[in-house]
């Protein structure tokens, strides 16, 4: 199970990037005094999913998928981080923010792919048959899952020109 080693930093260093931006981003937005709208509303929904998310990723960085139960532990986190996902690319949208809505669903969509490859890979009782490559796959579906979600929420938290944001 050494492979799953390499996998598991990976998803931790991604993990700690996303958390780190996340907070910033957080506390940068409850800085700011706003007055109480769509945009206030919308960010306080992503700021939600994104701790969902967060809390989600940061448990399945704990698991060791070959000690008993580790394996259907990490099934039950990604569980949770496909909800949040699903949640998040199914909001409403601020009519300032819609350029931003490709990304969101573009970030479910990824990551719903990595979801479903886990499960191929870590469903079945026997793990002796582990196939790196397939984790390879899903382990990039994650991180393009990640990356877009860390962009989505940069541009929102800083204001900046979604329409600049959603052609990058």
């Amino acid at each position: 199970m050494k492979k799953t080693n390499i996998y598991s930093m990976t998803i931790k260093k991604i993990t700690l990037a996303v958390m780190l931006i996340l907070t910033v981003a957080v506390l940068t937005a409850c800085s700011k005094q706003q007055p109480v709208d769509d945009k206030a509303t919308y960010k306080a929904e992503l700021t939600e999913y994104y701790n969902q998310i967060n809390t989600a990723s940061v448990s399945i960085n704990n698991i060791d998928v070959s000690q008993p139960g580790g394996a259907s532990l990490l099934l039950s986190c990604l569980d949770s981080m496909q909800q949040s996902f699903n949640g998040l690319a199914n909001m409403s949208v601020p009519s300032r923010y819609e350029p931003l809505q490709p990304l969101t669903k573009e970030a479910n969509e990824s990551f719903n792919q990595a979801y479903l490859i886990y499960h191929e890979i870590y469903g079945g009782e026997n793990l002796e048959n582990f196939d790196a490559d397939k984790a390879i796959v899903a382990a990039t579906y994650y991180q393009e899952a990640m990356n877009k979600l860390v962009q989505l929420g940069k541009s929102i938290m800083s204001d900046e020109n979604p329409e600049s944001v959603s052609q990058n």
